[in-house]
């Protein structure tokens, strides 16, 4: 096929700050995990596709399918709704109750 550029899972980004690979990426409706390490300037593959995990609040609890929104100045998956300003960036896959760390979602950006 002529115009086929991907297969969507991982696209090249240039970034505009240092990134350390797993690290979340937000720019507008594109959000994405950082495959590697780059500064800033530098072109970098972000995954956008699939289930990751990310570091999340111990206080915060998730269902599995619950929104979860991103914030990247403090790089943690967080609950959204209530007014939340962080963009919703996936859907939990995976129950996180409070106390744990983590959460795991399914990117799933909505434009």
């Amino acid at each position: 096929m002529k115009n086929f550029v991907s297969d969507g899972n991982v696209i090249n980004h240039i970034l505009d700050t240092d990134i350390t690979t797993g690290q979340g990426v937000l720019r507008g409706q594109l959000f994405g995990i950082a495959v590697s390490t780059a500064l800033s300037g530098e072109e970098i593959a972000l995954c956008i596709n699939g289930v990751v995990e990310l570091p999340a609040a111990s206080a915060d609890t998730f269902a599995i399918g619950d929104k979860v929104g991103f914030d990247e100045s403090a790089q943690l998956a967080v609950m959204t709704g209530d007014g939340a300003k962080d963009l919703d960036v996936g859907v939990c896959v995976r129950a996180k109750t409070a106390g744990q760390t983590t959460v795991q979602f399914l990117i799933s950006r909505g434009v």
